[in-house]
């Protein structure tokens, strides 16, 4: 599956910038698509671990109540034009630890 992955640092600075300035729907997210196991293994290298300990699956091996897309990341175009700056996930991941 792949993500637009954000944290709330980024989206809570993201509103407060843009509060006064949207008109209409802006999608606030992450510039950068990952998939779940890229996410996995960023994370697991910001916290240090093995990274081997990080294992890839297919959406298909999982079972799942209902289907889900294999893509949910987000077009955050117009905020970027309205001045949005997320951070990078790493910077994201590094920040929330300390």
């Amino acid at each position: 599956e792949y993500r637009s992955v954000s944290g709330a640092f980024s989206i809570s600075k993201g509103i407060f910038e843009l509060v006064d300035k949207a008109n209409g729907i802006i999608h606030l997210a992450g510039q950068e698509k990952l998939s779940r196991y890229d996410l996995g293994l960023k994370a697991a290298e910001v916290l240090q671990l093995d990274l081997s300990l990080v294992i890839p699956s297919l959406q298909s091996e999982v079972s799942f109540p209902y289907k889900r897309p294999k893509d949910v990341s987000i077009n955050i175009t117009k905020a970027l034009k309205l001045g949005f700056s997320p951070m990078k996930t790493e910077d994201e991941l590094s920040f929330a630890l300390h």
